[in-house]
């Protein structure tokens, strides 16, 4: 199957005063049509750069300095809000304060749809109800800011596929919610996914999360992918040191309320950093002389693999 998005050593590097800080290292990856895949990995860990290079969406300050990224199921570039839609962690920050929300839907219909004024309102209209806004031909004169933060993400979402992308990138997108929302959010995504027949990229720090959306999982740390594979193998057996600490740590609803959950110490290493070795090995339990001297090569396929110099040892514990 020919894929829709191939990444190739996509490396992206942020400029501070005259030095740059590397944030994206060296990632590969395919995604074909209609799959899904979920960025995984802690705050700092290069996820949300990833998103946005693949977006063509970087700040004024990042580069992409190396690879390529790539489209071969659409023959040419992606474009940004046609081809690819964008739903940000923060929807107030994405949202235009001063425009009413049937405006800032219409104004994307007009521009990649063709559409006129009137067809664009009635099409933003559409789109509100199909993202269970209540009331969607009322809410077309509401501003962001007469909206909770549940209906915002969903006038977000109704933005980022008003012209029917192939890809969607949600970044983060329940993080701001409570509970109840984020649980409507991530049905809603799903649905979308689905009637529209589009690709799904979810960034996230929640595997529980990762695991009930996407199919195939990638795990970042330090600006590289730990570890990639079929995201259900992932959380059930999972390789890198690194994974494996965070799949304990995760709360399980088996686990006995007087135990305490596993931590990780340590934190990531802060971006720039000049590391020989393996980023993860002053937190890692299986560290080993070799892990702080060179850095790990990756073990496996193009779409399985780990990023881990012990990685026969360590899969050797699985079988």
């Amino acid at each position: 199957m020919t894929a829709l998005l191939s990444a190739d050593d996509v490396s992206v590097a942020y400029r501070d005063g005259a030095r740059w800080l590397q944030a994206v290292d060296r990632v590969s990856f395919a995604l074909p049509p209609k799959a899904r895949l979920a960025i995984m990995g802690e705050s700092g860990s290069g996820k949300t750069t990833l998103a946005l290079a693949i977006a063509d969406l970087l700040p004024h300050d990042g580069i992409r300095r190396s690879g390529a990224v790539r489209w071969p199921a659409l023959g040419g570039a992606a474009r940004p809000g046609r081809d690819v839609g964008f739903v940000f962690q923060d929807p107030m920050s994405s949202l235009n304060p001063v425009l009413s929300v049937g405006e800032q839907i219409a104004e994307v219909a007009v521009t990649h749809l063709g559409l006129s004024w009137p067809a664009a309102l009635d099409r933003a209209a559409e789109l509100l109800d199909r993202v269970g806004l209540p009331r969607p031909r009322d809410r077309l004169t509401s501003f962001p800011h007469e909206l909770s933060g549940g209906q915002r993400q969903r006038v977000a979402l109704a933005m980022a596929i008003t012209a029917e992308p192939k890809l969607l990138i949600a970044d983060e997108p329940t993080s701001a919610l409570d509970t109840l929302t984020q649980a409507q959010i991530v049905h809603l995504l799903d649905r979308l996914a689905t009637e529209i027949g589009l690709a799904l990229v979810l960034v996230t720090h929640d595997l529980a999360l990762a695991a009930n959306l996407a199919g195939t999982g990638m795990l970042m740390y330090a600006g590289r992918v730990a570890e990639l594979g079929p995201i259900e193998t992932m959380v059930s057996a999972p390789r890198h040191p690194y994974l494996q600490a965070l799949v304990a740590a995760s709360l399980d609803p088996d686990r006995p309320p007087t135990d305490r959950l596993a931590e990780i110490p340590g934190i990531p290493p802060q971006p720039g950093a000049a590391i020989p070795g393996c980023a993860f090995e002053p937190r890692c339990p299986r560290a080993r002389s070799a892990c702080r001297s060179r850095p790990p090569g990756w073990a496996g396929t193009p779409a399985d693999g780990v990023d881990c110099i012990q990685f026969d040892q360590l899969a050797a514990v699985h079988r």
